[in-house]
């Protein structure tokens, strides 16, 4: 087994509580829930956006950000849908209380072509997961019984797994288990008054930890751009700056998830850490 102990420390933070940051920093008042789009119309001054419920809204820009099965990137590239990777991945996850010693919570990366690791959040709950590449056949347990399975293959000797006692310790109705979906790359993010971000315009395999991070940059990206430009040029701008970003990071996916063993998986994701350092601090 590998140990990706030298990776740079992060923070992490469950997405409902991200999610509420957000929410308080815009004020609970300003958001709108239950509203489902359905469809779009542009013209030269405007966009109108259509609802479900017959209502229709005039404004100046419509940002999709309606993650993996986005019906603003069906109306704006036309057969962009979502699909299975290709490579049968699959994830097993879950969130609870756990007051035991977690260990430095570093990825595991092992056999047969899984990774794994547990950690602690920013409330003290502690977060695990469990992903393999190549899964084929059907999967015939309990989605905890399915993570179990796959325990060992990040683990050897008597030593204790820290792992396999947080996923025994997790309720059965608490594993989430999917098989991992991505957006093929797509032509273009954006038309003269819409533009996409975050999953909606490149949702890929999670195995680098870099599907909602992306998401946040787009955010702070497009709303630097629009704070000092008119919406084209802006949005031309942030076109060019995403698109060339997201496709560097699915590159470093790619080598990562086709990496024929552990240690070439470690060195190709310090090859991505490297890069995501250096890129940052410019």
């Amino acid at each position: 087994m590998l140990e990706a102990g030298d990776m740079p420390p992060g923070r992490v933070m469950h997405r409902r509580r991200l999610s509420a940051l957000l929410v308080s920093a815009v004020g609970e008042e300003n958001i709108r829930t239950g509203k489902e789009v359905v469809d779009y119309t542009e013209d030269d001054v405007a966009i109108t956006v259509h609802y479900g419920d017959g209502d229709e809204e005039r404004a100046d820009l419509l940002v999709g950000a309606d993650g993996l099965n986005s019906r603003v990137r069906g109306r704006l590239v036309p057969g962009s849908e979502s699909h299975y990777d290709g490579d049968g991945h699959h994830v097993w996850r879950a969130v609870l209380p756990f007051d035991g010693d977690l260990g430095d919570g570093c990825p595991t990366i092992g056999h047969h072509r899984t990774r794994g690791t547990v950690t602690r959040l920013a409330d003290g709950t502690c977060f695990w997961v469990l992903a393999q590449f190549g899964v084929t056949g059907g999967l015939t347990g309990s989605p905890r019984q399915e993570a179990l399975a796959r325990v060992d293959n990040l683990h050897e000797g008597p030593s204790r797994s820290v792992l396999r006692e947080v996923v025994l310790a997790t309720p059965e109705e608490s594993v989430m288990d999917n098989q991992v979906a991505v957006v093929p790359e797509i032509p273009h993010w954006r038309s003269n008054r819409v533009v996409l971000a975050g999953d909606a315009a490149h949702v890929m395999s999670p195995h680098i930890g870099s599907g909602a991070s992306l998401g946040i940059e787009d955010a702070r990206v497009l709303g630097d751009l629009l704070g000092r430009a008119d919406i084209a040029p802006a949005l031309d701008s942030y076109q060019t700056d995403r698109v060339a970003r997201y496709r560097q990071v699915r590159e470093y996916a790619r080598a990562m998830a086709t990496a024929p063993t552990p240690m070439s998986y470690v060195e190709r994701f310090s090859h991505y850490l490297n890069w995501l350092n250096d890129t940052a601090a410019t």
